[in-house]
């Protein structure tokens, strides 16, 4: 699942900053091959997406987050 941005903020829980008009992507925490990882870091990135997709729904309620990613892919300049 993709999110926007809609403002700049800090998330204690996930560690993260997230930027406004930036595109992020909520994964499962098996896609990031923790059998492989060590115990410790493994245990990081599991509590990390956890609390991603649980706090995702709040996140768009408080209008920090719309969901999808940018808006039409076109990069626009003066020109």
């Amino acid at each position: 699942m993709q999110f926007t941005a809609l403002e700049d903020f800090w998330c204690e829980e996930t560690k993260s900053q997230y930027c406004k008009d930036m595109s992020y992507t909520v994964r499962p925490a098996d896609a990031y091959q923790l059998d492989k990882r060590p115990p410790k870091e493994a245990g990081k990135i599991k509590a990390s997406c956890e609390a991603l997709a649980r706090l995702f729904p709040q996140w768009i309620a408080e209008g920090k987050v719309r969901p999808g990613g940018p808006g039409g892919g076109q990069v626009r300049g003066e020109g």
